[in-house]
C-alpha cells in the first residue's frame, strides 16, 4: 500500500486532509482533484490513459465523461 502523505518536489501532498502545501502556503483540494492526484503517483513513471482515468471517476460513456471530465477540471467551465 502506498503512503498518502507525499513530497512532490517543492510541494507536500497529505492525501487525509486534501491538501497541497507549499513553504507556508496551502491550497485545498477538491475530493476528485486529491483522488487524481493518488492515481497519478500511485501509477508514477507510467503512462495513465485519460480514459481510464475518466472511466474510474464514474463515466460510462463519451457522453458522460464529459461531465466526470468538467467534474474534475472545475476551472475548465466558466460560470
Amino acid at each position: 500500500s502506498i503512503n498518502p502523505d507525499f513530497q512532490i518536489g517543492l510541494y507536500s501532498f497529505d492525501f487525509s486532509k486534501q491538501t497541497l502545501i507549499r513553504e507556508e502556503e496551502s491550497h485545498n483540494l477538491t475530493f476528485m482533484e486529491a483522488q487524481l492526484l493518488l492515481m497519478l503517483l500511485e501509477n508514477r513513471d507510467e503512462i495513465v490513459n485519460r480514459s481510464n482515468i475518466l472511466l474510474k471517476f464514474g463515466a460510462a460513456t463519451p457522453s458522460s465523461m464529459v461531465e466526470v471530465w468538467m467534474c474534475l477540471s472545475p476551472n475548465y467551465v466558466e460560470n
